[in-house]
């Protein structure tokens, strides 16, 4: 794990690594699981160097090693 955290509302712990394409993964800290279909695989999200979560928790930006970024909408 390169990178980890927590989404404002404390709900969400969100998890980075650096040794893998699509290195990103969502734990649900409520139900102690982690999301399984997230990332989906299209797009490909390469390898991440960087993530934020806005204040409000409602989206998340993620950019990888190629210097593109990808933004998602988020539900809590």
């Amino acid at each position: 794990i390169s990178n980890l955290k927590f989404s404002p509302s404390g709900r969400l712990l969100f998890m980075t690594t650096l040794e893998s394409r699509n290195g990103i993964r969502v734990l649900d800290l409520e139900s102690g699981r982690i999301l399984k279909h997230w990332p989906t695989l299209s797009p490909s999200l390469g390898r991440i160097q960087s993530f934020d979560v806005d204040q409000a928790g409602k989206m998340l930006v993620v950019g990888n090693s190629k210097g593109t970024c990808f933004k998602f909408d988020l539900l809590e």
